[in-house]
């Protein structure tokens, strides 16, 4: 009985340090599956951030191309009652030839409810849309956008409005004022860029843009 009982236990008897080896592998396991999920759920973040940033830069390119639809039509509309010389395109070509194809939006500052607001589009001659003069500014009162007042807070994006003439014969002139002596102007390329910098995972910047095109004529 007792060679048979001293035999069975040398049978089970565990090699020493193997539980060790078992709770460390364990252990590495669960580092790394913790370490995908963290990694994973950064990125989320970091994709859920940068769509709201994006949201935001379309919104503000499609406002711009809005307030020049909306100086078109009211150039139709003078033209048609109070001002029949105004042409369909006042206020969206350059006053001189030394201004540049390129423009901001300036919006006055919101008055009382009832006080109507005029756009106004300010031709200048940066071609980059990193530039200073195209930043955005932002009051946290009324919570407007601005881009002609530097006394508020930057809000880290640019927006650059690019009003090229759309010919008859030539098409589109890209950086021109018009279309020549012996063109018609019959519309008017409305491109508007957005740049802005985007927050990576561990703080990194990375700067990010895009481009809203649409094409307005003078079809009236």
């Amino acid at each position: 009985m007792n060679k048979f009982y001293f035999k069975r236990k040398s049978f089970t008897k565990q090699p020493a340090g193997q539980g060790l080896l078992e709770a460390m592998l364990a252990i590495g396991l669960i580092l790394v599956g913790l370490g995908a999920v963290l990694s994973l759920t950064l990125r989320n973040i970091s994709a859920v951030a940068d769509s709201g940033q994006r949201i935001v830069a379309v919104n503000l390119a499609r406002e711009a191309i809005d307030v020049v639809r909306g100086i078109r039509d009211s150039n139709w509309l003078a033209a048609s009652n109070s001002g029949p010389s105004r042409l369909w395109d006042d206020k969206l070509v350059p006053d001189n030839s030394g201004q540049g194809a390129r423009a901001v939006l300036n919006l006055p500052l919101l008055g009382p409810p009832a006080t109507p607001v005029a756009f106004e589009i300010e031709f200048i001659d940066g071609r980059d849309v990193n530039d200073d003069s195209y930043k955005m500014y932002r009051d946290n009162v009324n919570h407007q956008w601005y881009q002609d007042t530097t006394a508020l807070k930057a809000t880290g994006f640019n927006r650059m409005i690019w009003l090229d003439p759309v010919c008859k014969t030539a098409g589109v002139l890209a950086g021109v004022v018009g279309c020549g002596d012996t063109d018609t102007k019959i519309g008017i390329r409305v491109q508007v860029q957005v740049a802005w910098n985007a927050s990576g995972i561990f703080g990194s910047v990375s700067k990010r843009q895009l481009t809203v095109e649409e094409y307005l004529y003078n079809w009236r």
